[in-house]
């Protein structure tokens, strides 16, 4: 619900706003403010001290003194007067809302077919690239979301390699997409978002290396995606964890922090672990009382262990299905050399050569 104020000025349409029912009119604006307490405009405490002293109890009673007398209450008493009489036009301060660009549509029959779901998007392209152009804009991103006959529904969000209005290059990246996916129950409706952004020009520097073809790029990862799986694809990010060789894979265009903070090395590092990737399976034989490995034995690396140090327990997620445990030595071999073994649920591992 809402009231509505008119009147020639906005102090007194608000004024009128907080009379209305729901709408009130201001037509003779001294009969109106002779009914309006003073307290309608707000004046501090001081003031209003002061005004009740005076013996003004309404906004009529206010105006009616002239500008020098009201100025002994100085500057605060000149704006609330000012305000109380509506005697300012204040302009009015317009604003831009943030300015959507979707297009979404809903077919007669549901499509099993791909060729007129790409049709479609390129009509909603080619309207949304005519609304960035008016705008001095350019998309960085896109959202599509379509609508199945059964309820369901499959959302994807695809980042632009380069920022354009393009709607062929955009269309590109939609089909590599709706190439290969595949969904239980033909396609009802669709809609279809780009985020903008201002369009940007820079020279860049002399020696600044660059994609040769952020296009070209910017496909093949996206069929590389199709074949292997969404999951399966991105780039490498090392977590914040105690367990060895810990990443997770991050969608390629989707840059975010991975938590850790760069730390200077100390001086003094100590000996070179070089990991085998993937590590390799071996043959402990451990000792009776503590467990220690006495001799191994791997597909290219055997021998007795003449000294060793451990074990190092580590596990993490205890509280979750990613629980994880496992425990380190650090063994030498009678031939000289320095290996980290570890061992995983009873099965044990070569990880690495020290240097």
């Amino acid at each position: 619900s809402a009231r509505l104020g008119l009147a020639r000025t906005p102090d007194l349409a608000a004024f009128a706003a907080r009379c209305a029912e729901p709408l009130y009119v201001v037509e003779d604006e001294a009969s109106f403010l002779d009914q309006l307490p003073v307290e309608f405009a707000d004046p501090p405490d001081r003031i209003l001290d002061v005004l009740d002293q005076w013996g003004i109890a309404t906004m009529g009673e206010l105006t009616a003194l002239s500008r020098i007398e009201i100025s002994r209450l100085g500057a605060e008493g000149v704006h609330l007067w000012d305000r109380a009489g509506g005697w300012k036009s204040r302009l009015l301060a317009t604003t831009s809302l943030p300015r959507e660009f979707k297009e979404q549509h809903e077919f007669e029959l549901p499509l099993e077919r791909l060729d007129p779901l790409l049709f479609i998007l390129r009509r909603l392209l080619d309207q949304m690239a005519f609304q960035l152009e008016i705008s001095f804009k350019v998309a960085k991103g896109m959202a599509l979301c379509l609508d199945l006959e059964g309820g369901g529904i499959h959302r994807r969000k695809f980042g632009v390699p380069e920022p354009t209005r393009d709607p062929k290059l955009l269309l590109r990246i939609l089909f590599t997409h709706l190439e290969g996916l595949r969904t239980d129950q033909p396609v009802k409706g669709v809609e279809l978002m780009l985020y903008p952004r201002e369009q940007q020009e820079r020279q860049r520097g002399l020696f600044e290396t660059q994609v040769r073809d952020p296009r070209r790029l910017s496909e093949t990862v996206s069929r590389l995606m199709a074949l292997v799986g969404q999951e399966r694809s991105g780039r490498a990010l090392l977590e914040n964890s105690h367990r060895p060789e810990s990443f997770r894979l991050e969608p390629f265009g989707e840059p975010q922090s991975d938590g850790l903070e760069a730390t200077s090395l100390p001086e003094e590092r100590g000996l070179q672990l070089r990991r085998f990737r993937p590590a390799l399976s071996v043959a402990v034989a451990t000792g009776k009382d503590y467990g220690e490995p006495q001799m191994l034995r791997a597909k290219l690396i055997r021998g007795r262990v003449v000294d060793c140090s451990g074990p190092w327990v580590l596990s993490g997620h205890w509280w979750d299905q990613g629980r994880w445990s496992r425990e380190e030595w650090d063994v030498e071999l009678a031939d000289g050399g320095l290996y980290r073994l570890a061992s995983i649920h009873g099965s044990w591992f070569l990880e690495g050569e020290y240097d």
